[in-house]
Order: structure tokens, then C-alpha cells, then sequence
């Protein structure tokens, strides 16, 4: 499982050195899912989701993705510094454990907050049985490289869905006597 924060901050960096972005295009923000009203959010509620947090080790995952971050950032952060990439990422690696550890506890309760807002009780059950099984473990340990993987490949599919869909989205408006936005 991985924290809002760090898939935020995975979210926002470049997978890659890219060709430039599609015209005007600003993605719109990720869409939330309400809570689920029905759930209580009891103290004993909130006491099985913390207990979800820490038998699924979420915050040791956030602490594993250092690495996926720091080399997601890489790219970008060496521009300019080349010949340095070691120094780069030493200091991202530093400061990012020194942030991750700084916000731990910050990062647990919204992950406990999110767990009690969309999960009931017997879900909350069933999931920290599953974690405390083999492959709940062996999850636990693969989770924050699936999860790097998978938003880095989705970042290099967004984009190129995003200029796929540009010329469509353009000539439409421009059909429909719409103001196309400037690239900038």
C-alpha cells in the first residue's frame, strides 16, 4: 500500500526525459470517491483500520519507495548537473528518508482515515487477516515496486493517450467555435 503523499509526488514527476507536452493540456485532478456514509467512524472502527496500517506495514512501504522515487526524479533533477547523477541522487535519497520520516506518523493516519472512510468493519477484518498470511507478507514486500512500475508505465500512457486525443479535442472545439488555449 502506498501513502496520497508519495503517489502525489510519483504522480507529478516526469517518467522521463519527454518531447514536449500536448497543446494546453492540464489533466484534471484525480476524481475521489466519497466516502461511503454508512461507515461509522467509531473508535473502535478507527482502531481496526490503525491496526490495517500496521500489519500491512504501510508505513515501511512508504520508506521502500525511496528508491522508486528517487529514481523517478532522477531524470529531471540531473538536467543541468551532468556528471553529477551520484551526488543528485545521494542528496534526493537523504532528503526524501529525512521527509518520509519526518511525516511518518502524518502519513499512517490518513492512511488509517482512508481505510476507516471506505471500509467497513469485516472488510477491515478481512484484509489485516489476509496481510498477516504468506501472500500478504509476500505483498507487503512487492507492493512499492508494482506500484512505481505501474505509475510510471501509466504516466507514459497518459501522455501519449492525452496527444492522441489533442487533435480530436481541438478541431472540435474549433468546430464548435471555441477558444483553443495557447500552447505555453
Amino acid at each position: 500500500m502506498m501513502s496520497l503523499f508519495v503517489a502525489s509526488l510519483l504522480a507529478a514527476a516526469p517518467a522521463q526525459a519527454v518531447s514536449p507536452p500536448p497543446p494546453a493540456f492540464v489533466p484534471p485532478p484525480i476524481a475521489m470517491v466519497p466516502p461511503s456514509a454508512s461507515i461509522p467512524q467509531t473508535p473502535e472502527h478507527l482502531a481496526l483500520a490503525d491496526t490495517l496500517v500496521e500489519v500491512a506495514q504501510v508505513s515501511q512501504a512508504q520508506m521502500k519507495m525511496v528508491p522508486q522515487v528517487v529514481e523517478m526524479l532522477m531524470p529531471m533533477m540531473v538536467r543541468g548537473n551532468e556528471g553529477h547523477a551520484e551526488e543528485v541522487r545521494t542528496i534526493l535519497r537523504e532528503e526524501f528518508v529525512s521527509i518520509f520520516t519526518l511525516h511518518q506518523k502524518d502519513m499512517a493516519r490518513a492512511s488509517r482515515d482512508a481505510f476507516a472512510r471506505h471500509l467497513s468493519d469485516q472488510e477491515l477484518r478481512d484484509l489485516t487477516a489476509f496481510y498477516r498470511t504468506p501472500t500478504g507478507q509476500h505483498l507487503i514486500q512487492v507492493q512499492p515496486i508494482i506500484t512505481a512500475e505501474s505509475m510510471s508505465a501509466g504516466q507514459e500512457i497518459g501522455r501519449r493517450a492525452a496527444m492522441d486525443a489533442m487533435p480530436h479535442i481541438i478541431e472540435r472545439m474549433l468546430k464548435a467555435n471555441l477558444k483553443v488555449p495557447e500552447r505555453t
